[in-house]
This record gives structure tokens, sequence and C-alpha cells, in this order.
């Protein structure tokens, strides 16, 4: 049901480029050969045939192809948005994440309250407040839990870091109940912060 076909210029893998009729209509997913490989061209273009039949047929997708859109970049998600195969999902940010957390977190003691602001005044020294949350990377993480032992006592990098860790186990329950589409991110995320939390608790790295 769809052509995947090979851009080239100059002699060089430009990209790829995946095509389908659909209403009279020739539409195209283009992927940057700097960004993506053929892989995951052929991937996303098996992807587009089962979201096109599924359509077509009044049927919901398989678990495997769920699973895979869950952990599709935000940028392959935007692309199948903007064609029509997926709704389009507005991506949590490290502000809109932090700023859920302590609205619900009503049931918290003010000693316990000033610590999580204490963290996340420091959380926003190396992440921005308008960033997804998936931009939280391991290496990230890393750099800003060394960035803290230069100015603060292990102990209190390791409370900062297990913060974090608790802002996270919190969304993995109660925003993927409402967002079940950020379940992949937030998740991979959580096990990141639980990594360098490890770190500096155990006194690795």
């Amino acid at each position: 049901m769809a052509t995947l076909t090979t851009d080239r210029r100059s002699g060089k893998v430009a990209g790829y480029n995946i095509q389908w009729l659909e209403d009279g209509r020739r539409l195209t997913i283009h992927l940057g050969a700097k960004r993506y490989n053929r892989k995951t061209a052929v991937r996303l273009k098996e992807t587009v045939e089962t979201l096109l039949y599924n359509r077509r047929n009044g049927f919901t997708p398989d678990k495997a192809t769920e699973h895979w859109l869950q952990h599709a970049s935000s940028d392959i998600q935007a692309k199948l948005a903007k064609v029509g195969l997926i709704a389009f999902v507005e991506q949590k940010t490290c502000g809109q994440l932090w700023d859920t957390f302590l609205k619900h977190r009503t049931d918290i003691k003010p000693a316990t309250a000033s610590i999580y602001q204490n963290a996340r005044t420091h959380f926003f020294e190396e992440f921005s407040a308008t960033e997804p949350v998936e931009k939280i990377t391991p290496d990230r993480l890393d750099a800003w839990r060394v960035s803290m032992l230069g100015k603060f006592k292990e102990a209190t990098v390791a409370t900062h870091l297990k913060t974090v860790n608790t802002v996270l186990n919190w969304a993995v329950i109660k925003i993927v109940n409402d967002d079940s589409s950020n379940c992949a991110c937030v998740f991979c995320v959580k096990q990141a912060v639980t990594v360098v939390v490890g770190k500096t608790v155990l006194g690795h790295g």
C-alpha cells in the first residue's frame, strides 16, 4: 500500500520517502538520512501500512504497533500525526511534570515540600522548563550529578536525585493513566534517574 524510495542528491543518500495514495492525494513522510537509517525507514513504512489497513477496516492497532509507536521519537510521532495516521500528542515538558507533581502532592509535610522545591530549583539549573521530558537523558543527568558534587555534599546530591526519582515514579503511576502516549518516555527517563541515583548513593562514578 505504501512505497519506500531513497532520496539521492549528488550521488549520496539524503533521505527516504514513504508515499501512499489516499482519497486521490499522494501523501509523503520524509526521513532525513542524517537522523534516520534505512532500517528505521522500512519499519516506519510497515507501520504506515498497518495504520492505513486498520483505519480502513475499523481495527485498532495491535500491541506490537502500539509498542513501536510509544517508543518512536517525537519527530516520527509528529510526522505520523501530520498526515492523520495518529492523534497529535502534546509532549509533557519538564516544567509541566514538576508543576503537576507539586500541585497534586498536598499530602506532604512542609519540610518535605521544602526539599521538593529545593530539588526543583537545582534541577532547572541544568534543564529547561520548556523542554520535553524525554530530553532528560542519562548523560545529562550524570553531568548534573557531577556539577552538584562540586557544590554540595554527597548526601545533598543524593537527596536531589532521589526527589527527581520520586517525581518520575509518581508520573509513571498518575500521568500515564491520563495520557498513555507519554508512558514510554517517562518510564525510560525514570530508569535513567535510578541508575544515576545509584551512582551517588553507592559511591560509583
